[in-house]
This record gives C-alpha cells, structure tokens and sequence, in this order.
C-alpha cells in the first residue's frame, strides 16, 4: 500500500496532526509514518472526525487584526491601505514605507495556509472511512472542508499572486524530489481550480445555520467567496496585464498572469454576484424610521425618487442606524440579514478606540477617506463649500444635536457637519461623542474625545513596541464603526461582536462593477448578460438610499463607463471602509501607483484649537507614508521558501 504525503511542496519535513488534533507541526518522515497510524484511528471515530475537521477551522485568521505581524493569523489589509494609518512601528509599516525585504517574517502567511490546506485535503480524503457519520452529515462536513480548503487558497492567491497548487491526492513516498517540489501555477488554473472547489462546496453545504453554528460557511457563503474570486481575476491586474509579461515559469515559459485582456471574465463575474443576490436569502440590514430619525435634506432634485419609500427611494428608515447595527454589535451575527459570512470576535475596535474609554488610539482614518465622505445631499465637499442648504465651512455648531441616539455637540467644527450617516458611523473626529455606557467610572464615559495637547484623549500611553514613543491619535481621526454606545475597555465591558468577511452589499457593488465593464454581450453556459443601466440603477440605489443619500439616473447609469466606474470605485471605498478590501481593490484596478504614494495627511494634532484644524503631514513619526512600486502588488515568498523549493519564481522585485 502507499503511503500518501500531503506536501505543502516546499519541504521534505511533513506536518501533521496528532491523535488529539491540537497541533500541527513539521515533522520527519518516520513520524509521518506513524502519524497515519493514528490517524487511521482517527477516522473511525465520529468525535475525533470532528475534531479534526474543527482543527481545519483554526487555520482561518484573526479577523481584523492588522498590527501583530508576528502573528501570522494577522490580517494587515486595513494597515497597509490608504484608508487608515497604524501609528506602530514596523511590520504594516515597513511594507507601506516600501523597506520590506523577503527575509522579513512579518504577516508570513504561507506555510500557515498550506497547513490548513493539507489538513482540509486529509479530511477530505479520510473522512469517508467514519462509517459512524451519516450520509447527510459526511456531505455536509466534506462542504466545510472543501470551503476552507479553497478559502485558504484565495487568501495565498490574494496576497501573494499565482500560487502552486497541489495535488488533490498528495505525494507518494516513492515519487522522486524532482516530482515533489512543484512550482507555480498560473493565476487562471489558480482561479479554474478554486472557483470549482466553491461550486462543489456550495453544494454541500446548507443555506442556512442554527445560531449555535455561526462561523461555519453555507452555500451563500461559498457563492459569496466565488464571487470576489471572480471579480478580481475580471479585474485589469490580473487580466491582459502585460506589465508582467516577463513573469514567467522556470521550466515552462508560461506567463503567470495572462497577457490577453478577455472581457468575459467580467461577465462571469457579474454572473457569479447575481446567484448570490438571486437566493433572495439575504437583504441589507434597514432600521425604521423612529422619532429621532433625522428628515431627509432639503431640495434634492437629481433623485427623482428620493422622497419616496425605500428601497424605491431613501424615506422611512433610520440611515444611521441602518449602517452602523451592522458592525457594533447591536445586531448578533446570526440575526444579520446582510451577513453572507462572518467570523466570532473581533480584534480590531480596542485599537481604534479613544484612550479615555481604555482603547490604544493606535489604528487611525487619514484625512483622505474623512474627506471622501458625501454631504447629507449626496454633494462632495468641494460641492458643498457653495451649497447654500447644507455648507462645507468652518463654522463650528452652535447648539447639540440629537440623530439616531447620536449625539453631535456644540463646538464640532464645521467641516464634520452636514455630512452623510455613514460618516458619523465611522469617523471619530475631535469632538465627537462617546457614551461608554457600561463603565462604572464617570470619568470614562459621556464625553467629547479631544485629540489636540492637554486633550482628554491625548494620553501618551507607551506601547509594547513603542521605543521612545507613544501610543495616540495622530491623525485627530479614529473609527468608530466597530464601537457600540456600551463599550468601555476601563472599568466597563464590551459589545460582542462578529467580523463582516462578506456581505450583500458588497455583492452588489461586485455586480454592477462587473456589469458596468462589459462592452458587448456574453452567453455563459444558459446565461446570456450584457451592460444593463436599470440594473447598475437599481443595484447601486439600494446602498445609497439606505445610506440616506440621492441615487443615479437610469440616464446616469447608462451613460459614460468611466464615470460610472468612478463612482462605483468610491462607493466601495465608503461603503466597505475598514472592512479589509480597499487594499486589494486599488491593486486589482491597478491605481494603487497613485492611491498609495505620498504622506498620511490629518489634523495637527501638535497644535490645540483652533490652529488643530488644518490638514498637514503627520509629523509624529518619520514613518507616516506610503511608498508604492509595482513589486507591492503582491507580497513576497518567504525567502526560506524560495531557498527550500528552487522551482518557486520569487514575485517581481522581491528577488
């Protein structure tokens, strides 16, 4: 009989669980050997089946843990893009500044991945020796396996470009070394291989979950991955980029992306995005209006529908609360509507928390995601400096205002007033209110967060990592999207929360932008699709009237491609702030050349009021810039990897 190695192709020393599934680490072959002794006896066991399948589930990573590059379930999307700033040295920031080298350890997340995969591959393989499971069951629980499986592979896919696929059934001992270390694969047969993984496991797997199984994937959720698998291999990085057509195989001569642009993949991608809208399993989360709902601006008239019940317009709900129940916790996981798929926990919200309530302050919002925010009429603010109803100034408020159970006081400066719900939902600005209600210390709850010197949120709290420096605010910017009125770190307790991998709405924004590329019509299997404005329209509509803001014109909607591709890309950049995308979205529409070069820009926060309110180059620290080259596109292989498996190509300006 022989033995099967699930390699991760990199090495001779193979990792493997042990009989008790807690652990999985590199071991020789002779204790390979005698590992699949115990996991014969594995496998004949209905409880240690699900062990082990449980096991495959720790692969996942830390949502929203975007500092800790140490921690290679660290997730450093949200650091590393342009929509936030990490005041941490190092890590994130050794990649932002452009000193990162392939011989740093940071946010190394490959042989994490490749472990997973190769114990979901075992599963998969082994799991039908459990005569103990039912049909039902052994269907269901391969379903989990194959979506972990093809989740990990996307997540290698996303951060390091093409990667090297392996073998369904494993290696054999008696295969040579030459067979075993395998190179790259291209982007497409990573795609192709992926994409039928989660159309397999979206067949097996149910549409719907007790709330005692929360975080485990349904058949939504598979489609939901495919979905964003799909629309970035559409996308111009990935498609006819003959940027790098010098990357190429070793042995073969391939091109690791091809150099051909094929407008269908969008079509395919469109097509992909509407199967999850067509379960009509999901809908974005809408609050009713209630007396404290703020009315609808004033003399919006390029909505014909504005004034009109939603979705068909924006009146009748509550577009603060419509957003922000989405992310603080005021809405269990198991009870979101618009969650696709979302993990327990979160790690992220104490590090973008005021240190007044015992959070960091460490995670920051630049001044160029504060700025993107709308006016409450749906005008920029470079409209609404000469909007007569709703003003972008300086003045500050007169009086406190009361939206929605949010408070904006007397004093707040007049550039964060007059701004859209989703403003106040994410941005904590200087003045902006924070209850903590849970705290039994007055000091820490009900106050105005002042960011400026001598400022009630200005502790210079030394960090872990800190030398001869302090861990505050400084941009006069943190977010608030994951902080509910409750939450206090000092003397307090917190909202529990869940992470938002995928939702609807990004669903639709995948599905309009897919559509809105395509120039001619496509049949996809029995599926015939071409650019179709009333859907754009509709689509698009949706996000902005729960948001509270006008929609487009089917003229709109129909008109320039640029146009509305600008402003479904800002869209994105709003709706979906902090939720780990923005980084991969202006790399696949190859913008991140102009998205992420210069300095992080915010309030001076070296000054106090009102000299604070100016934009300037953080000067804190000599780290607060971005730095992009094309070699950022990707991250690159661990250099040990490259040295163990010299059929490996290192990604381009890593070598």
């Amino acid at each position: 009989m022989k033995r099967i190695i699930y390699f991760p192709f990199i090495t001779l020393l193979i990792g493997l669980c042990t009989c008790f599934i807690q652990s999985c680490n590199y071991l020789d072959i002779d204790q390979y050997i005698n590992d699949m002794q115990s996991l014969d006896t594995v496998f004949q066991k209905k409880g240690l089946t699900e062990q082990f399948l449980y096991h495959v589930y720790s692969y996942l990573p830390t949502p929203g843990k975007s500092w800790d590059g140490g921690n290679d379930a660290s997730v450093p999307w949200i650091s590393c893009s342009d929509e936030a700033f990490n005041v941490e040295p190092a890590g994130a920031n050794d990649f932002c500044n452009n000193i990162f080298t392939a011989n740093n350890s940071d946010f190394n997340r490959w042989k994490r991945y490749y472990e997973g995969i190769r114990n979901a591959s075992i599963f998969i393989q082994r799991a039908p020796e459990c005569k103990e499971l039912s049909a039902i069951q052994m269907r269901e629980y391969i379903g989990e396996a194959q979506f972990l499986k093809a989740y990990f592979y996307f997540e290698l896919m996303k951060q390091y470009g093409p990667i090297s696929l392996v073998p369904e059934n494993g290696f054999t001992l008696e295969q040579p070394i030459d067979e075993i270390l395998i190179g790259r694969n291209t982007w497409d047969e990573c795609v192709d291989y992926v994409d039928k993984l989660l159309q397999e496991a979206s067949l097996k797997l149910p549409n719907e979950r007790p709330s005692a199984d929360f975080g485990k994937p349904t058949a939504g959720a598979a489609l939901a991955v495919r979905s964003r698998l799909l629309l970035y291999s559409a996308s111009p990085l990935f498609n006819g980029n003959t940027s790098y057509a010098d990357f190429r195989d070793k042995k073969t001569g391939k091109n690791f992306i091809n150099q051909t642009k094929d407008e269908s993949k969008w079509a395919i991608a469109a097509l992909a995005a509407k199967q999850v809208i067509d379960k009509g399993q999901y809908e974005l989360i809408t609050v009713p209006k209630d007396y404290d709902t703020p009315e609808l601006p004033e003399h919006v008239i390029s909505d014909p529908d504005f004034y009109s019940t939603y979705p068909t317009g924006a009146a009748g709900i509550d577009h603060y609360l419509s957003y922000a129940n989405i992310f603080n916790g005021s809405i269990s996981g198991s009870k979101n509507t618009e969650l696709i798929f979302g993990m327990p926990n979160m790690s992220i919200e104490r590090y973008c928390a005021p240190n007044k309530i015992g959070g960091y302050s460490s995670i920051c919002i630049p001044q160029k995601l504060v700025d993107a925010y709308y006016m409450i009429n749906g005008k920029t603010i470079e409209e609404g400096g000469s909007d007569p109803d709703y003003p972008y100034s300086q003045e500050k408020s007169g009086t406190p205002t009361t939206f929605s159970s949010y408070l904006l006081p007397a004093g707040v400066y007049g550039w964060y007033l007059n701004r859209e719900m989703r403003f106040y939902a994410t941005v904590g600005f200087n003045k902006s209110y924070y209850v903590g209600s849970s705290s039994t210390y007055d000091d820490s709850k009900n106050f105005e967060a002042e960011y400026f010197p001598g400022g009630n949120c200005r502790y210079e709290v030394s960090g872990i990592w800190m030398v001869g420096s302090y861990r505050y605010c400084m941009t006069g910017y943190l977010c608030r999207k994951f902080q509910h009125p409750e939450d206090s770190y000092r003397y307090g307790s917190i909202k529990p929360k869940v992470w938002v991998d995928y939702r609807l709405a990004e669903i639709y924004l995948n599905y309009i932008e897919a559509l809105n590329e395509l120039t001619g019509s496509y049949t996809i299997g029995d599926k015939t699709i071409s650019r179709d404005p009333a859907q754009i329209r509709y689509y698009f509509n949706l996000i902005r009237h729960r948001a509270g803001l006008p929609g487009i014109s089917l003229a709109e909607a129909g008109g320039d491609i640029e146009k509305v591709r600008q402003l479904i890309r800002k869209e994105r950049f709003i709706e979906l702030a902090w939720e780990g995308l923005r980084y991969f979205d202006v790399r696949r529409w190859k913008i991140a050349n102009e998205e992420e070069n210069g300095p992080v820009t915010g309030m001076a926060v070296y000054l106090k009021e009102p000299e604070f309110y100016r934009v300037v180059q953080v000067k804190e620290v000599v780290y607060a810039y971005k730095n992009f080259t094309m070699r950022k596109n990707f991250w690159p292989i661990p250099q040990t990897e490259i040295t163990k498996n010299t059929n490996i190509v290192q990604n381009p300006g890593w070598e």
